[in-house]
């Protein structure tokens, strides 16, 4: 019996990055729903007219020819993508390899595809047809149908979105996830502590996700589950409560609350070797609560302080390979070690506040990241710790996180690499100061009003 080859790690990657696709006009549906019940194919060729290649530059049929493509399989059953494209190491840095230039920049475009170009800030600059034409290079992924896209707009819904790719006669089925839609922000958060929910630790979004799963039949099929951010928690999700998913690649998907974790040990124990956790080294978002299953680190692209945020871009450990495609690249030093001290300081401060603390503190930001997505400016989050009502929980956190600085001073450096980072540099100087006061001990609550106000 001819064993099942898999699609790969970056193949995967590849169609959760569709589920981005944006929609043509307002009010209508994304192009990705516009192209159910065709291929990929032919959504690519729709988006993405294929143009005349130079003579030698392709194999004849439309694939990269040479070498083995980055992430093909061994026919064995098993992956050789990613995993076996680790970058060379030598005392723990990269090697000094340029990284090729995007492709597609600044070239004129004609078709439906020159409408994607600034389709959002991760794909800005020629970022759609740069994917666009990486996908090209992967016949299966050309001839996988999209069987269903499905989103959530029933009642309490929040819109997220979910798809089945098929390829019928491999018998494999991709279900994908997108990442956090304009009404999920409140679950994220959510998903931190106890809920409102039957189980008293899933969220509302993680339960749907979950139904619309079991609703596709997909018995005969090897399952891969898949997703990105809040997708990566919902595949995840799916993983460990239904036996029927044979893998899971979550790509920066964040984790689960130590309430959903303790609930669940039995069923984690039982799944969590079916998931597999992609991560990119200087993403901020997968550290966030208690991962499950393996993790495997990438080198990112490069954005530069001030877009620090776009770390967590769906594409952004695709890396240009220098012939047209994209590939990704194991990281040598796995995850930034900054980020690591801020998500160990996460997990730790939720666990030293009382049920109701955790539970409004949570409330607080879920609202509040809702806003930040809708376009509000990211002082605004410091603005609303500053009023009256949310004083006191400002200086409860401001007392823990410098107590805990003390102890870990790895972590204040890493909460003012962050500030950089994410062009708040001129906070850094406040945050220093009102830590030198907090140590003289002045009053918290007056300190954190002063410091925060900047200079005169």
């Amino acid at each position: 019996m001819e064993e099942r080859q898999l699609l790969t790690t970056e193949e995967i990657l590849l169609l959760e990055n569709l589920m981005y696709l944006p929609q043509a006009k307002e009010g209508e549906l994304n192009l990705l729903e516009q192209g159910q019940g065709g291929s990929v194919g032919e959504l690519v060729d729709l988006l993405e007219p294929e143009e005349p290649e130079s003579p030698g530059e392709s194999g004849g049929d439309g694939t990269r020819s040479g070498p083995e493509s980055p992430g093909e399989s061994s026919g064995d059953g098993t992956r050789s993508g990613p995993e076996s494209q680790e970058a060379s190491c030598e005392n723990g840095t990269r090697d000094s390899q340029e990284e090729p230039e995007p492709s597609g920049g600044d070239r004129p475009r004609s078709g439906p595809g020159a409408d994607l170009a600034g389709a959002g800030g991760c794909m800005a600059g020629g970022g759609w047809q740069e994917l666009l034409k990486a996908v090209r290079q992967y016949p299966r992924l050309m001839q996988m149908r999209i069987h269903q896209v499905f989103r959530d707009t029933l009642p309490g819904g929040g819109g997220g979105l979910g798809a089945l790719f098929l390829d019928v006669p491999a018998r494999e089925a991709v279900v994908a996830f997108r990442g956090t839609a304009r009404q999920e922000w409140q679950d994220n958060f959510q998903g931190g502590g106890y809920t409102d929910t039957p189980d008293r630790v899933s969220t509302w979004q993680q339960m749907r996700a979950l139904n619309w799963y079991q609703s596709l039949g997909l018995e005969g099929y090897f399952v891969t589950v898949t997703g990105h951010s809040k997708g990566g928690n919902k595949a995840k999700y799916i993983t460990i409560l239904d036996d029927s998913v044979d893998r899971c690649l979550s790509f920066d998907g964040q984790g689960f609350s130590d309430e959903f974790v303790d609930w669940y040990k039995v069923r984690i124990l039982l799944r969590s070797s079916r998931i597999e956790n992609h991560n990119a080294e200087q993403d901020y978002v997968h550290l966030l609560l208690n991962d499950v299953g393996t993790s495997v680190y990438y080198r990112g692209r490069d954005y530069g302080k001030g877009d620090f945020l776009k770390n967590h871009c769906p594409n952004a450990f695709l890396l240009p390979d220098g012939q047209g495609g994209l590939h990704m690249e194991r990281s040598c030093l796995g995850q930034t070690q900054a980020l690591y001290w801020l998500g160990k300081f996460v997990r730790e401060y939720l666990r030293s506040l009382t049920r109701k603390k955790k539970l409004d503190l949570l409330d607080l930001l879920g609202k509040e990241a809702g806003k930040l997505a809708d376009g509000e400016p990211r002082e605004a989050l410091l603005l609303t710790f500053l009023e009256e009502q949310h004083r006191e929980m400002a200086g409860d956190l401001v007392d823990y996180a410098f107590r805990y600085g003390q102890e870990h001073p790895e972590f204040s450096q890493a909460a003012d690499w962050l500030l950089e980072q994410t062009g708040l540099g001129k906070l850094v100087w406040a945050v220093r100061l009102f830590r030198k006061m907090w140590e003289m001990g002045e009053d918290r609550l007056l300190l954190f009003t002063e410091a925060s106000s900047g200079p005169t």
